[in-house]
């Protein structure tokens, strides 16, 4: 028996993949998030070329090496955590 797949075939599939399954934490697979998330685009999409020019490692880094809260109760968390990470004699770099 020869398989059916061909290159349509596997794009759709990760295609719906990136919608109903995605990668990483609170993804639509395990209930109710919708992180992780993501779509194929061609090479010319001007989402994709955005992320290229300006995205990359170093943004990232930048980041997570001075995070900002995405709500109020995440702030309420991450002072939390800087004030324990004090207390615990902990050195922080903000």
């Amino acid at each position: 028996m020869t398989p059916q797949l061909n290159a349509k075939t596997v794009g759709n599939l990760l295609a719906a993949g990136g919608l109903t399954q995605g990668v990483g934490d609170w993804r639509p697979e395990k209930g109710s998030g919708n992180f992780g998330q993501f779509d194929l685009v061609g090479p010319d999409d001007p989402e994709f070329n955005d992320i290229i020019e300006n995205g990359g490692r170093d943004v990232q880094s930048r980041y997570m090496d001075h995070p900002a809260p995405y709500d109020q109760e995440t702030e309420e968390l991450l002072d939390w955590f800087y004030d324990e990470a004090e207390r615990r004699g902990i050195e922080i770099v903000k």
